[in-house]
């Protein structure tokens, strides 16, 4: 069965207006990077059949190439905790494969840090979860499974997929 995930409503911001609605940012199905579009109305994209790899810089400076599923598995289990709810883990799915496919449309190689995103061996998981590695490594691969293939992205373009876990109640703009 396929997990069919709603729409995202977008909010655009000016400093003299109140925020209006200006659009629908869509989840769709796509590996595939699209060209950036001037039209207002969402793209819908088509999935590709090859599985989409990754080259990933890891924190002991070795370079490997994953399958992008794999990655998402590792970035999941790394930044968010496996003991939250399943709907939480689908929508840190859904964000971290369209930051990877993002970032990698211009074959970037990722950080395995939080330069990019937090992504943990299976050895490293293993360690951290303990005795509950089979039980927290299975709900995280069925959360992530159910998302496959499935990234955001507006007007035909991958949107900034950023996100953080703590803010103390602040943000700051980063520049």
């Amino acid at each position: 069965s396929t997990t069919q995930i709603s729409p995202v409503k977008t909010q655009v911001v000016s400093p003299t207006a109140s925020p209006k609605v200006e659009s629908t940012a869509k989840v769709v199905a796509t590996p595939t990077p699209q060209a950036s579009s001037n039209t207002s109305t969402p793209t819908k994209t088509n999935t590709t059949t090859s599985e989409h790899m990754i080259n990933l810089k890891l924190s002991s400076g070795q370079v490997i190439s994953i399958s992008l599923e794999d990655y998402v598995f590792g970035v999941v289990s790394s930044e968010m905790p496996a003991t939250f709810n399943t709907e939480a883990l689908k929508a840190q799915a859904v964000a971290a494969r369209t930051y990877a496919l993002k970032k990698t449309a211009t074959t970037a190689t990722l950080s395995a840090t939080t330069s990019d995103q937090v992504y943990k061996t299976d050895s490293q998981l293993k360690t951290m979860w303990g005795s509950s590695y089979t039980t927290y490594a299975t709900k995280v691969r069925n959360a992530v499974d159910s998302t496959k293939g499935k990234c955001i992205t507006y007007n035909g373009s991958y949107i900034d997929a950023l996100y953080f876990f703590t803010c103390n109640g602040r943000t700051e703009d980063p520049i």
